[in-house]
């Protein structure tokens, strides 16, 4: 009778701790599921950070200061203002790649008109920036500079000062718009 009973604890124990292997299974899993929802909902998304630095800026909050707004736009104007026949094809990709989805197209099209003037005339694109400032009314981060076009080493025409804004995604940093604001004063 004795060797039934403790039969019967040892069944016992052992329902009690594939119980309690299967709690911790559950609330493991529950936890999984809680933090996997936790990421998705309410972590921020990753904004693009500009390589080339001359001002601290913060992403502490949402959308950025705005000396976020110059650091973009100074790494883009950078890039896309300075352009010859051998570097069109990648300023094209960055660009690309830096632009929200619904600039694509527009942006596209602007890089294609470069293009084609670069390489059918042999014209590189020099572009001297002077200042960056953001502007929060029109969310525009403006740059101001000198833009020359030249044949070889040799300027076509005089150089003009001119002004471009950017427009970014808040969220995320994604270039949204570049705006020729004509020539400078």
């Amino acid at each position: 009778m004795s060797e039934v009973k403790n039969n019967s604890d040892d069944v016992a124990k052992a329902s009690r701790k594939i119980n309690g292997w299967k709690f911790m299974v559950l609330l493991t899993m529950t936890a999984n599921v809680a933090l996997s929802f936790k990421i998705f909902l309410y972590d921020p998304p990753v904004k693009h950070v500009p390589t080339r630095t001359c001002k601290e800026y913060s992403l502490a909050s949402k959308a950025g200061d705005s000396a976020y707004y110059e650091q973009l736009a100074y790494e883009d104007a950078l890039l896309f203002f300075n352009m010859t026949a051998d570097t069109v094809g990648l300023s094209a990709r960055v660009l690309l790649r830096r632009a929200a989805p619904t600039a694509h197209t527009k942006l596209k099209a602007w890089i294609n008109d470069q293009a084609k003037e670069i390489k059918t005339k042999g014209y590189k694109f020099v572009f001297f920036q002077s200042d960056i400032y953001f502007d929060a009314p029109t969310q525009l981060a403006i740059v101001r500079g000198v833009q020359e076009i030249r044949l070889g080493s040799r300027p076509v025409g005089d150089p003009k000062e001119v002004l471009y804004g950017f427009r970014y995604k808040p969220e995320t940093g994604q270039l949204l718009d570049i705006v020729d604001l004509g020539e400078s004063k």
